[in-house]
């Protein structure tokens, strides 16, 4: 074997072994490990402890997993619209306009070049959307006041800052050729919204066998198409894999490919993209001068005092109180997975010089981890936030979990709803149902819907493995409620046989009218041919 393919191996081994661990370590907490992937690729790197370098090889894994973090976030897009009530386009306009204008004067104040001061705005302009949806969810108050529409506002804004960033990258054009690629990208979207779509809508309802894993195979070329034409055409792969995402949201939604889709880019490229990050950032720039660390100090207060201005303006204008406003200002300043990918493309463009990436990167991991701590200070703990006690709790609003919902509502009892569908949730809420955005199978969201002072568990989620998960969970943190849980078959049970009260079994609900519907029938087909001797 190669000594270069030894160092690769060994690299490659140790960056994945990171990866793993950190979400291990900051599971049972409130933070969210992309700013620890980004501090742990600082130390290990060679601007810190010099343990390993960015290999070529890896680099590329990672901008595959930029292409996966964008692609994702066009599909929470495609979720989160049909939003189009007043506070929702007051706030993207506020605090989307506000930033853009602070970080554009911040940038030229310090002496940067036009472009560079754009793009700088761009990136203000952006948030993020992993952290920003369980921070509100997960927070009574917080899902009370600004929960109807901070979400798809922050979508909205980090496509925008994605737009904003394409744009800037086409600044070299002359008109002739500016207007060339323009009708050329118009055509392609076009063509790519009308003919992408009924694809993949005959791809996802075949009911025929097929290839194994060919609908992931067929998600995959899809994207890697819009990257390659987009590439071709000049469009950046980063704008092409968002409109990928969209393209393909209405397809892949609630299909087993979506989470398929989701744990490749989640669980594995994603990681090393961040860490990447880490192993780039040399922070020493940051440091080694006193116009470095103003600069640093002049990015993390135009932040912070943007996103704030923003909130308020977006109160007045929409006349909401201004502790709503502070509310949504405090909450879009984390900045994390646009932020970076715009970060990243544009040091990789020679617009954002290395002291300004380094100072976006500490802007990047102070504001996720310390946005979390402000929101617990300003707005109290999460569980005893909730008001609810001796309440009914669904686990899954599916079709089997709505009709289960809609017949708690008929009883006027106390319910929480959990579902981590951004539409069902959101169709719910429409219904005066209190509901959770968020992961069933994890202990934080079931204490921030108060299983724990619930009388009554039902749970209806679609696969077996987060049933059980879910279920061990409540039972933890209530050993008293009654728990009705539907199954799929005999190894549930027997796994849940000491944490359920009822199990109900389709399955075996179906199996016993088909049999009961067969003997009917061979009754009377006996039943005849005996008349007919």
């Amino acid at each position: 074997m190669h000594p270069e393919v030894d160092v690769f191996l060994l690299t490659f081994s140790f960056v994945v072994f990171i990866a793993l661990v950190i979400p291990e370590v900051v599971r049972r907490s409130s933070l969210t490990p992309v700013p620890l992937f980004i501090v742990a690729g600082i130390l290990v790197g060679p601007h810190g402890l010099g343990l390993i370098e960015l290999e070529p090889a890896i680099y590329d894994i990672g901008r595959l997993g930029l292409f996966f973090l964008v692609f994702l976030a066009g599909l929470e897009a495609h979720s989160s619209r049909g939003s189009s009530g007043r506070r929702f386009i007051v706030l993207v306009l506020t605090a989307g306009g506000t930033c853009f204008a602070g970080g554009y004067a911040m940038a030229t104040a310090f002496g940067f070049p036009p472009e560079t001061a754009f793009l700088f705005g761009a990136i203000l302009v952006s948030s993020s959307v992993g952290e920003i949806i369980p921070m509100v969810t997960s927070n009574y108050q917080l899902r009370e006041r600004i929960g109807t529409y901070i979400v798809p506002a922050v979508v909205a804004l980090d496509a925008a800052s994605l737009i904003m960033l394409s744009m800037v990258l086409q600044v070299d054009r002359g008109p002739a050729e500016f207007a060339l690629f323009a009708g050329l990208a118009v055509l392609f979207i076009v063509f790519s919204y009308m003919w992408i779509p009924r694809a993949a809508r005959w791809f996802f309802s075949r009911y025929e066998r097929t290839p194994e894993e060919s609908e992931t195979r067929f998600v995959l070329t899809v994207l890697f198409y819009f990257i390659a034409v987009s590439t071709l055409l000049g469009i950046h792969g980063i704008v092409a894999a968002f409109i990928a995402g969209l393209v393909l949201g209405e397809s892949m939604k609630g299909h087993a490919t979506e989470r398929k889709v989701r744990a490749i880019g989640h669980g594995f490229l994603i990681p090393i993209f961040f860490i990447n990050i880490g192993l780039e950032t040399d922070l020493v720039v940051v440091l080694d001068s006193a116009d470095h660390a103003l600069l640093v100090v002049a990015v993390i207060g135009t932040l912070v005092s943007t996103k704030l201005i923003g909130g308020l303006l977006f109160a007045l204008l929409a006349r909401r109180q201004p502790s709503e406003g502070l509310a949504a200002g405090v909450v879009l300043l984390p900045q994390l997975s646009a932020t970076l990918a715009a970060a990243e493309i544009g040091k990789q463009a020679n617009i954002i010089p290395d002291d300004l990436f380094a100072a976006v990167v500490v802007m990047c991991i102070s504001s996720a981890l310390a946005t979390p701590f402000i929101v617990t200070g300003l707005w109290g703990r999460r569980e005893e936030a909730i008001p609810y006690s001796d309440h009914i709790v669904v686990l899954g609003a599916g079709r089997t979990g709505s009709d289960v919902i809609q017949a708690v509502a008929e009883l006027e009892e106390n319910l929480i709803v959990v579902d981590r569908d951004v539409a069902r949730v959101r169709q719910w809420g429409r219904e005066w149902v209190a509901c959770i955005l968020g992961d069933a199978t994890e202990v934080r969201t079931l204490r921030n819907a108060a299983v724990q002072r619930a009388k009554l568990v039902i749970a209806t989620l679609p696969r077996s493995e987060d049933t059980v998960v879910a279920v061990r969970n409540v039972r933890r943190l209530n050993a008293r409620c009654r728990v009705i849980v539907r199954i799929h078959d005999a190894r549930e049970r027997e796994m849940l046989r000491e944490d359920v009260d009822t199990f109900i079994e389709p399955e075996a609900v179906t199996a016993f009218n088909m049999i009961w519907h067969m003997y009917e029938y061979l009754g009377e087909e006996k039943g005849s041919a005996r008349a007919g001797r």
